[in-house]
């Protein structure tokens, strides 16, 4: 009867780490997409992104001073 207890105790430890373990996995997976799609943004977006961000702050700036 100890023996069964003991197995069953194992059984449920191991089927939580491997629910862990599915879920880091998954995490993971996550943030490599994130950081391929991350990747394909090059230098020229990058610049044109930061081009719209300072004339959206100096149109808002310009309608608030009105």
């Amino acid at each position: 009867m100890e023996l069964k207890r003991i197995t069953d105790w194992l059984t449920d430890i191991t089927d939580y780490y491997h629910a862990q373990i599915q879920s880091v996995t998954l995490a993971i997976q996550c943030l490599t997409r994130i950081t391929d799609s991350l990747t394909e943004i090059t230098d020229s977006d990058l610049f044109v992104i930061l081009v719209n961000k300072v004339i959206l702050i100096f149109a808002v700036r310009k309608t608030t001073k009105q």
